[in-house]
């Protein structure tokens, strides 16, 4: 059994009874996620559940085994799924590029057979192939071979497969971070604080956990093997006009790696610095809205192609004013996230598909159209889900008021006491017109209301819903307005 599962079982039998997750989360100094998390491979290990949860009351050691010794037994196989051991596994190559590992030193933590080992090897490098990365082996000894960036792109793929980049904060991460110890982490942590401090502003989540996770990856390159030099190491011209562009950010984390450099007793290549930066580069700060004089062409490119395609599936509905500044701002940093292989976490991701599922296969279809047309990489779900809750706010927002005309046989009477009911039902409705049958195609084709809602039935004239109610306006008038307005929406 792991440390942390060790540490929540000596937690949860110092409560008498039940007690909350966020508590036993706080005394742990992890979040109740964690918590959850670490219940699941608690009792996963056992052949009945160690850790009992109740809605309502909280969590507790099970009554027959709370007095029951856990005993601290080895991560093995049963411990890990082949696809959890085989990233753990990519880790080790990984950090310690470009030496070798032994076999012992690759596979010691997981008690497996040899046949399992050659298994894993070949898995392995079917995936570091998939980096343009090779595994070098050699009388069991194994090692990554390639460059300097291959190495960064497979080891943040691989957090991100071992779900690290979809914790709740710097804590969690740290807790499951591979090799991390105390030391790091605050020296980390701190280097974070002084970054916001020079910036004047935090930095906000899931993007602390992107420049936290940077700085993790760099030390145990650092420690456990060596920075593979790049073939050209001077700056492109580029980079040149990067750091003039954005000199204080460029003094900022110049600072951060000469603290490195001072934490590790060690000089590191400048493409770190320029490294670092790209990450600042893509954090969307709110001290530094892009302006239209600064916008890269490629990014006002993007922008106009991502907001015109959209708003034609969306049928010309949404205001180019009430959205343009919000996406120059988003897709400026995520161009860059693009470039330079910086993932970064949506914890908003699930929802944003649950509800707004059609615009999201949408835009998911104009983004993926778009890595061929602006030569990009393959865009995550990640970043179309946060492209989607800009629109889906844009258009709810117009979506509020609706322009709405009221009709009946002769428009006086029945009418006006239907505009008094739907005034008190949808006070946001904007009635536009009161009106009798003989005047509906004129007022259609001219007004342009959204919805008629009417006495009388009626046909549909240039696309706008009729929705027949009785002169009472009962609570089923109601819905099936609602029903109707959700159904064009």
């Amino acid at each position: 059994m792991r440390a942390n599962e060790s540490q929540l079982i000596a937690t949860l039998r110092s409560h008498p009874d039940f007690v909350s997750a966020n508590q036993v989360a706080t005394e742990l100094g992890v979040s109740s996620k964690t918590v959850y998390r670490l219940i699941a491979r608690i009792n996963a290990q056992s052949a009945t559940p160690l850790v009992e949860k109740s809605p309502g009351k909280g969590i507790r050691m099970t009554p027959t085994t709370a007095s029951v010794a856990v005993p601290e037994t080895p991560s093995n196989q049963a411990s890990f799924t082949p696809l959890q051991r085989r990233n753990k596994e990519l880790l080790v190559l990984l950090f310690k590029a470009p030496y070798q590992v032994t076999a012992q030193q690759l596979f010691e933590e997981f008690y497996i057979s040899e046949s399992t080992q050659a298994s894993d090897l070949a898995a392995l490098e079917e995936t570091l192939q998939g980096y343009a990365l090779a595994l070098n082996k050699d009388t069991h000894r194994y090692g990554v071979i390639g460059t300097e960036a291959a190495v960064r792109t497979a080891i943040n793929a691989t957090l991100a497969n071992m779900n690290l980049f979809s914790v709740s904060g710097i804590q969690e991460f740290s807790a499951d971070a591979k090799d991390l110890n105390p030391y790091d982490q605050q020296f980390i942590t701190r280097e974070l604080l002084t970054i916001e401090k020079k910036l004047g502003e935090p930095i906000p989540y899931p993007y602390n956990i992107n420049i936290f996770s940077h700085l993790y990856i760099l030390i145990m390159r650092m420690r456990q093997g060596t920075l593979i030099p790049a073939a050209q190491p001077s700056l492109s011209p580029r980079e040149r006009s990067l750091i003039d562009d954005n000199a204080v950010l460029y003094q900022i984390v110049t600072d951060v790696i000469a603290d490195f450099n001072h934490y590790l007793n060690t000089k590191m290549p400048y493409s770190e610095t320029v490294n670092l930066l790209q990450y600042l580069l893509s954090i969307r700060l709110q001290s530094r809205p892009t302006r239209p004089r600064d916008l890269d062409p490629q990014v006002r490119a993007y922008t106009e192609y991502l907001y015109n395609e959209v708003n034609r599936l969306e049928n010309n509905q949404i205001e180019s004013s009430m959205i343009m500044d919000d996406l120059v701002n988003h897709l400026q940093p995520m161009l860059n996230r693009n470039k330079n292989g910086i993932f970064v976490v949506n914890v908003w991701l699930a929802e944003t598909r649950r509800q707004y599922r059609r615009l999201f296969d949408e835009i998911r279809g104009v983004m993926t159209r778009s890595e061929s047309l602006f030569d990009l990489q393959p865009i995550p779900d990640a970043e179309v889900g946060f492209i989607t809750l800009y629109f889906a706010r844009c258009l709810e927002q117009q979506a509020t008021q609706k322009r709405v005309a009221i009709m009946c046989t002769t428009g006086v009477g029945t009418s006006m006491l239907i505009k008094v009911k739907v005034h008190k039902a949808f006070p946001d409705f904007d009635i536009i017109k009161v009106m009798a049958l003989a005047e509906y195609d004129t007022v259609v084709n001219t007004e342009h209301p959204d919805l008629v809602i009417s006495t009388v039935a009626a046909p549909e004239i240039a696309g706008t819903p009729v929705v027949v109610v009785s002169a009472l306006f009962s609570e089923e008038d109601r819905r099936r307005i609602v029903e109707t307005l959700k159904g064009r929406a």
